[in-house]
């Protein structure tokens, strides 16, 4: 996605911070980048495709933070170039998708700022 279409601005957030996307049968991952408007994630490659609207769970491993079925659309999804598998220095294939945020409560907006301002290490590339 090129930085120009955000109307917010991307933080990289510290390690440890956690993604769940789906109804069902969730992808989780690891959280790459958040801003008040979205964030994308990674998660081990999987054939089937994430779902186009959802809800979204945020949490640190520490325990330190937990945001709750904040409501969202999928906005891209990147999986692995097709010649991935004969790729020989690489053990993990990793999917990543973009999320933006739909309307959320005042209650997840508050967090979501508590969130960045507390766990953003620096403005993504």
């Amino acid at each position: 996605m090129e930085a120009e279409k955000r109307k917010t601005e991307r933080f990289v957030v510290r390690n440890g911070a956690f993604v769940a996307f789906g109804n069902s049968l969730p992808k989780v991952g690891m959280l790459k980048d958040i801003s008040k408007g979205g964030l994308s994630f990674e998660y081990l490659y999987d054939e089937k495709p994430v779902g186009n609207e959802s809800r979204v769970d945020i949490w640190m491993t520490s325990k330190e933070f937990f945001l709750r079925e904040a409501p969202c659309s999928k906005v891209y999804e990147i999986t692995p170039a097709s010649d991935y598998d004969d790729n020989q220095f690489s053990s993990t294939i990793m999917n990543r998708c973009g999320l933006k945020f739909r309307p959320i409560s005042a209650d997840q907006s508050a967090k979501l700022s508590s969130f960045i301002n507390t766990y953003a290490t620096q403005p993504a590339p």
